[in-house]
C-alpha cells in the first residue's frame, strides 16, 4: 500500500504477527486520515463460520466474509463485485 492502493484485500484471518481485525482497522484509520485516496475493499478468507466472528469482521470495516473452502466462482464473484464488472476478472467464467 505504501506503493499505492490496491484495488481490493483479500486477507486470511490467522495471519502472524498482526491478526486480520486489527490490520483492517489500521487500514480503515489511514483512509479516515486521509492517507489513502479510496477505501479499499477487505474480504477476509476463513474457516470460522459463527455469527459472532462475522460480526466482529464487520464492526472492523471489511467488505465481504469468504469461508473456506471457497468455491472458485463464488471468490471471482465477490471479487468483481468489489473492483468492477469492467475488470478482466469479470470475464474468467462463463
Amino acid at each position: 500500500m505504501d506503493e499505492g492502493p490496491a484495488d481490493i484485500m483479500l486477507m486470511d484471518i490467522r495471519m502472524p504477527v498482526l491478526n486480520d481485525i486489527e490490520t483492517t482497522k489500521i487500514i480503515r484509520k489511514k483512509k479516515e486520515l486521509s492517507l489513502l485516496p479510496i477505501p479499499i475493499p477487505i474480504v477476509p478468507l476463513t474457516a470460522q463460520v459463527t455469527t459472532d466472528f462475522k460480526e466482529q469482521c464487520k464492526n472492523a470495516g471489511m467488505d465481504a466474509y469468504l469461508t473456506k473452502p471457497i468455491p472458485f466462482k463464488r471468490l471471482v464473484d465477490t471479487i468483481c463485485e468489489y473492483v468492477g464488472k469492467y475488470d478482466p476478472c469479470y470475464f474468467l467464467l462463463p
